[in-house]
């Protein structure tokens, strides 16, 4: 056997050896045992019994406010009713107005059209109860916006004639039957939400190059209607959210190059179905009763973005780990105690959101995470930053608002890179060195118990606003006036001493800013600021 013959050999034993391997690992990385099973659908049950205590509690407190103001003060009740029912009339008068008020002389636009080449046009807010004929007669356009119209039907010949390849009817009432599309490969962007659909158009299919498509706002599901999505290959976007689906259709399944899927607040309960679309690349599921669980969600090695606001979510399995692709993960508003430490395994994480839980601390691995743009872990119980909070040196965004802080790392005046950092509604009684801190524009210290200005503050020439109100400081440097990009700053609720001689420096500099345009909030003698 020649020696080439023996390379080759051995070069395609190798990548079999390696195949093989890497699939054994894949399987291993599946194997969920039965115990596991029992102990996500536990988490499950128990996510959604919170939950729905959770809505009953709100709904039955404001119906126990109402009765009681029914029984105890009924011109009260009989006022409140008024207010609503007149603020739905003035709702909907207001956008009347705005309505005519907008009105398109579509006939002038059309000529200015027509004589320059344009290739958008904007009809929205018209009243225009079908697709003006003038349309139809022009050239191939890149962008037809008819949305927030009164269009109840549009024909296969309308659709025939037009050659448009971004076509947005938001907004109009459609419904499914009442759009009929005749073969027209010139569609790529097609945007039907609040058309009041309870189906998914007929003839839908038809459009072979269509790559985003928004169903959003619609009736989608209703009296647990079957959505079914056939051969629209090429489908790269597609917004189902605010509907009546109450679970993943199965024949998602369908779009092998669906990348960005958005199914907020449809009233889901499982993820079942998700994990057949390997291409997503972007999911957001808010707004729905749903546990993350890895059974399907295992296959996303995809998955860039993951967006799972106000699910109820009690806990985040470590499988999470598998989805490390991700850039961007946000679980803000849920009931998260903790997070696991398999977090620290998404080495990509740009982007960090989780407030508005119950976390009491951040796993350190999470500090190990130094890609991390942004971080908010704003609103929650946490009362310990480490030093470690350093070593995301590329951080740009710090939330860390409405915990229980009461010092801040000194380690924290070492991230050159941040741009803005909100520590408001803490207990901090001072701030570290920020001096270095030579990038940062928005700096939010209110409502804390400061006793002192933090003079390092005054080398951060970038600074663009301040805010130090609502703390305990009793006097102000003249120095402020150096803040050459000064656009806001928020002094009041403190304790000024106000009869110094710092204090008339301190004045006089206040009028410097002012007369350089500066939004400025302070105590003056005499005033009723806030």
């Amino acid at each position: 056997m020649s020696s080439l013959r023996k390379t080759i050999l051995s070069i395609t034993l190798g990548l079999i050896c390696i195949i093989a391997f890497q699939t054994h690992l894949y399987a291993q990385r599946l194997k969920i045992s039965k115990e596991r099973i029992a102990s996500l659908e536990s988490i499950a049950a128990r996510q959604r019994s919170l939950w729905e205590e959770m809505n009953s509690q709100n709904t039955r407190s404001f119906d126990v406010y109402l009765d009681s103001i029914k029984e105890a003060n009924p011109d009260r009740y009989l006022a409140i009713m008024h207010f609503q029912d007149s603020m739905k009339l003035r709702r909907e008068s207001e956008a009347m107005k705005y309505k005519e008020r907008n009105m398109v002389k579509y006939d002038s636009l059309l000529a200015v059209a027509g004589s320059v080449n344009r290739s958008s046009i904007n009809l929205s807010n018209g009243l225009f109860e079908q697709i003006p004929g003038e349309v139809l007669k022009m050239g191939p356009l890149d962008t037809l916006n008819i949305s927030d119209n009164k269009i109840a039907n549009v024909s296969s010949e309308t659709m025939g004639n037009l050659a448009v390849r971004h076509l947005n009817l938001q907004g109009n009432q459609l419904g499914a039957r009442r759009l009929s599309l005749e073969k027209n490969n010139t569609i790529q962007i097609l945007n039907l939400a609040g058309n009041q659909m309870d189906n998914l158009p007929r003839k839908l299919k038809r459009l072979k190059g269509l790559k985003s498509l928004n169903l959003a706002d619609n009736q989608l599901g209703k009296n647990g209607n079957h959505i079914k999505f056939k051969k629209l290959v090429s489908l790269e976007e597609l917004n189902l959210s605010n509907n009546e689906l109450g679970s993943i259709p199965k024949s998602l399944r369908k779009l092998k190059n669906l990348k960005k899927l958005s199914l907020n607040n449809c009233h889901l309960t499982s993820l079942k179905w998700l994990e057949k679309l390997k291409s997503l690349e972007d999911v957001e599921l808010d707004y729905n009763i749903v546990a993350l669980d890895p059974r399907y969600f295992y296959t996303l090695n995809r998955l860039m973005t993951l967006s799972m606001r106000k699910c109820g979510l009690i806990d985040l399995p470590p499988e999470i780990s598998y989805l490390d692709e991700l850039k961007k993960l946000a679980l803000p508003e849920n009931k998260l105690t903790k997070l696991p430490k398999e977090i620290g395994e998404l080495k990509k994480l740009e982007y960090l959101m989780v407030y508005k839980n119950e976390l009491k601390s951040i796993p350190e691995e999470v500090f190990g995470l130094t890609e991390l743009n942004w971080l908010d872990i704003y609103y929650n119980e946490i009362n310990d930053l480490p030093e470690q909070i350093a070593n995301l040196d590329k951080l740009e965004i710090l939330f860390l608002s409405y915990n229980k802080f009461d010092e801040l790392p000194a380690s924290i005046g070492e991230m050159t890179n941040l741009k803005e950092l909100y520590a408001h509604d803490n207990q901090l009684r001072d701030l570290p060195d920020v001096s270095k801190l030579k990038n940062l524009r928005y700096l939010h210290l209110q409502h804390n118990n400061l006793t002192e200005f933090p003079s390092s503050i005054l080398k951060l020439n970038q600074l663009e606003e301040l805010n130090l109100s609502y703390n305990l400081i009793s006097e102000f440097p003249a120095q402020i006036t150096e803040f050459e990009n000064l656009n806001f700053i928020y002094l009041q609720k403190n304790q000024t001493e106000m009869d110094t001689m710092e204090y008339e420096q301190f004045k006089m500099a206040l009028k410097d800013l002012n007369d350089r345009g500066v939004r400025i909030m302070f105590d003056y003698p005499g005033s009723d600021e806030e």
